[in-house]
């Protein structure tokens, strides 16, 4: 099995983990604005720490426009630069033989971003390998085409500029795709030729491309591993970001099912991995599952969401939503008895694991919008919503009212000042007696503060 860690980390870039400024912004708990990236960084490393992921997938990489493919020397690329650097000079992740696949560009104008994709070049006895499935034209101003519709250059590594050759070859160092790599095209070929694809030809006949407007088109990466129980094995992954609005949210969702690298089949030894942030919620008001992925659940296509609602909601569904909440709120500038953010009142209960912070400010029935779909559907698979404020597995409350998924992988919380002293966190199956002291103190940097700062997504751990 792969692990992979997908997260939409919100506008990440070299501010979000290594900011430079001296500055004290409010809301960061008196912190100058380079200690509270610290913080935020160190929170991500935690997520990596703890889940100990062979693949992470980060959506909303900041960029800006470019000539080419490629991310341009601005904020997001150079918090992908970091991060990568760190990973490979910090303990104990510099055992861990990471890289990155080179950032490229999707959507355009407001809706611009890029998508992250680091990778262990190897897990223990399994070599793991990167395999396009495009090849780069070369240069900064490269493109990501086809096998064959260009030549395959090296990514560049000018001195002065940014070394985008060394995210596929530490200290220089390129590898070669194996024999049998899969694309075909791409087999004994140098890693660091290749690319991530984001263009696509439609299912139909004869095939088209598949216009996304101005949607974020998917990002699409292929990956070989040799060795392990399946050998080899091939992995297809697909990072979607969906628009906010509900209506081109469907729009986009439309889309994926005509794309033909999507619908075709998996072949010998492959598994397809969809993941993103759909922007479609999962239930209904109701606590009924919404069916959002059917265009993609039902035949002929039969992926299998990872994050799915196991039967009837239970009444009242307070507790039960939370267990399926992947966006959350920002913290309430004041701590009052109708907030139920984190706290109770004494007319009301804010049931574990969801208190109140889950959900959006601006949209009702928002707060499920992220999936891992897979294909074929596997023994061992397995998925958790690495939940930071109440820490997984979500089984402080057993048996799961409705069924819900608690989660597989161990996360602890990172609730970190909680008062008073010696407080149990969570507090299941309900949150303490509301207190202003006791309210603002949850809410505070320290504690849920910094993880709302940090994205307003919680990571998903996906086993395949």
């Amino acid at each position: 099995m792969t692990r992979i860690l997908y997260w939409n980390i919100e506008n990440f870039g070299v501010n979000k983990v290594d900011n430079p400024s001296f500055a004290v912004t409010p809301g960061h708990g008196g912190l100058q604005d380079d200690e509270a990236s610290v913080v935020r960084r160190d929170l991500i490393l935690e997520h990596i720490t703890q889940l100990t992921p062979d693949i992470i997938v980060v959506v909303e990489v900041s960029t800006g426009a470019a000539a080419g493919d490629l991310i341009p020397n601005t904020g997001g690329l150079q918090g992908c630069e970091f991060l990568l650097t760190h990973l490979r000079g910090n303990a104990p992740y510099n055992a861990q033989n990471w890289r990155l696949v080179p950032p490229l560009i999707v959507g355009q104008g407001g809706v611009r971003e890029s998508v992250a994709v680091f990778f262990r070049g190897n897990t223990g006895a399994v070599n793991r390998f990167f395999t396009g499935p495009n090849w780069y034209t070369g240069g900064y101003a490269g493109q990501s085409v086809d096998p064959g519709a260009a030549a395959a250059v090296a990514y560049p590594n000018v001195v002065g500029q940014p070394n985008i050759l060394s995210m596929l070859a530490p200290g220089g160092v390129a590898r070669n795709t194996p024999p049998n790599a899969r694309p075909v095209a791409n087999a004994n070929m140098p890693e660091t030729q290749l690319a991530a694809r984001i263009r696509f030809a439609s299912n139909a006949a004869p095939p088209a491309p598949v216009n996304f407007g101005f949607f974020r088109q998917p990002y699409m990466t292929t990956f070989t591993e040799i060795g392990g129980a399946v050998n080899p094995r091939h992995l297809t992954i697909f990072a979607c970001h969906a628009p906010p609005a509900n209506f081109f949210a469907n729009q986009f969702m439309a889309l994926l099912p005509t794309m033909a690298d999507i619908t075709n089949g998996p072949a010998g030894g492959e598994t397809q991995v969809i993941c993103g942030d759909f922007n479609l919620n999962l239930l209904t008001p109701a606590g009924a599952d919404a069916n959002p992925y059917a265009g993609l659940t039902a035949a002929p296509h039969n992926y299998f969401r990872k994050l799915v609602p196991a039967g009837a909601p239970p009444a009242p569904l307070g507790g039960y939503k939370g267990y399926f909440a992947t966006h959350i709120r920002p913290k309430p500038n004041r701590a009052t008895a109708n907030d139920l953010f984190l706290w109770s009142s004494n007319a009301a209960l804010s049931p574990y694991p969801g208190y109140g912070y889950f959900g959006s400010n601006f949209a009702v029935n928002f707060y499920s919008i992220d999936n891992v779909l897979v294909r074929p559907a596997a023994v061992g698979q397995t998925m958790t919503v690495a939940n930071s404020v109440v820490g997984t597995p979500m089984n402080a409350v057993l048996p799961t009212p409705g069924g819900a998924p608690p989660g597989i992988d161990p996360f602890p919380h990172d609730m970190q000042n909680l008062l008073p002293a010696g407080l149990v966190w969570p507090e299941a199956p309900n949150a303490a007696p509301f207190t202003i002291g006791m309210a603002g103190n949850r809410k505070g940097w320290w504690n849920y503060g910094h993880i709302r700062n940090t994205s307003d997504h919680f990571a998903l751990m996906a086993q395949v």
